[in-house]
Formats: structure tokens, C-alpha cells, sequence
């Protein structure tokens, strides 16, 4: 028998015998895969159809330069009801671009105000004036405690006279003067050389300038 017959052989008795069990590898984790792709997609849109069933209003919200905060705060505003935050696009698509698509009816008159900036869907049993009594009372806390950001319009002049920045580190100094601000150490300490004008009031706002304001 030549060394080849032998190897066809042993082959062939390897085919034959049984896979061990050992080796198989056993799923025990219950946990289903989250979905992804068009199947993310469609499942948005079941959740969004689902919930406008469940409730009387449905309000288009613009948000201008929305922040996390702001976000959450607005969700606290309405413990009763639902906020949805995603593609524009999605949004369209489950409440019905058109009379054939909508699921309640006149929902597709919604769907057109869903376009342009940062949109949120809120769903509610709440009355439009309620609901715009809450965006007031959110919008006089977002204006009291936000920072300014870049684009933003200064709402008063800001200028700084020459003399010790204490609410700065040493550390800070090269930061600041790299914004644009007359700057040097002295003895560890962050000093201002000459007086600088931060913004005039109504001035449009640039990154460096919002980082001197905080």
C-alpha cells in the first residue's frame, strides 16, 4: 500500500467520524440584536405611528441652536407626553407626506411643517395654549443661564480694563492670548496690558469671542 492510498484513507475514516460536541459553540445569551440599516429606519417609524395614536395633539417644535440641555429640559416640561428627535425625513415619512400615507386624518398637514433646522415632534394631550405657556416659561430659563455661541447676537457691549484677570490660571494665559486678548504673566498672574473691547451690543458673535465671554 503506498503512502498515498494510506493518506486517502485515514481521510476518508476522519470524514466518517462524528463531529464532537465539545467544539460547538452555544449561543446562552437571550439578548436580541438591536436592528440597524432599513430595519432601524422602520422600526422609528412604527414607534412614532404607534404613539400618535395614543395621543389628541400633535405640535411641530423648532428648536434654534438646541443644546442637550435645552433638549431635556424641554422632555421634563412634558412628563405626559412624547418627544421625538430625529431625520426630518422620518418624521415625514411616519406621519404621511400625503393623504394615502397618513395614519390619523390631516396628519400629513403635520408632516409639512417638518422641515429645516433642528425639529422635534411632540405629542401631547395637552391644549396649544398650555403648550406654548411651557415653551415660554423654558425659553426664560434657556435665556438666563445659556452662554452665548458663535452667531449669536451680543446683547450688551463688554469691555475690560487693564489690570489682573483673576478668574484665569497661569496655565490659561497662552489660550487667551491666542483668542485675541493683550495678555502676559507677571509673577504667575494673568494680566491684562491694555484695555480691550470684547463686542459691541447687536455685534454678531465669532467662536473666539464666546470662549472670552465664558
Amino acid at each position: 500500500q503506498s503512502t498515498w492510498d494510506f493518506c486517502v484513507e485515514i481521510y476518508i475514516k476522519l470524514l466518517a467520524m462524528p463531529l464532537s460536541k465539545r467544539d460547538k459553540k452555544v449561543t446562552l445569551s437571550q439578548t436580541s440584536k438591536k436592528p440597524r440599516g432599513r430595519s432601524l429606519r422602520d422600526a422609528y417609524i412604527d414607534k412614532v405611528r404607534d404613539h400618535v395614536s395614543k395621543y389628541s395633539s400633535a405640535y411641530v417644535v423648532h428648536f434654534k441652536n438646541l443644546r442637550n440641555k435645552q433638549l431635556t429640559s424641554f422632555r421634563t416640561a412634558f412628563p405626559d407626553g412624547r418627544l421625538f428627535v430625529g431625520k426630518n425625513r422620518l418624521l415625514q415619512l411616519a406621519l404621511g407626506r400625503n393623504e394615502a400615507e397618513e395614519v390619523k386624518p390631516n396628519l400629513h398637514q403635520v408632516s409639512l411643517l417638518v422641515h429645516g433646522g433642528d425639529v422635534a415632534l411632540l405629542l401631547t394631550n395637552q391644549s396649544l395654549a398650555q403648550v406654548r405657556d411651557v415653551i415660554g416659561r423654558c425659553n426664560a430659563m434657556e435665556d438666563a443661564a445659556e452662554f452665548a455661541r458663535s452667531g449669536f447676537a451680543a446683547t450688551r457691549r463688554v469691555h475690560l480694563e487693564p489690570g489682573h484677570l483673576a478668574v484665569l490660571s497661569h496655565t490659561q494665559e497662552p489660550f487667551v492670548r491666542g483668542l485675541g486678548l493683550p495678555t502676559q504673566l507677571e509673577r504667575g498672574r494673568v494680566m491684562l496690558t491694555k484695555p480691550h473691547t470684547v463686542c459691541e451690543e447687536g455685534e454678531q458673535l465669532n467662536s473666539d469671542q464666546c470662549h472670552i465671554l465664558k
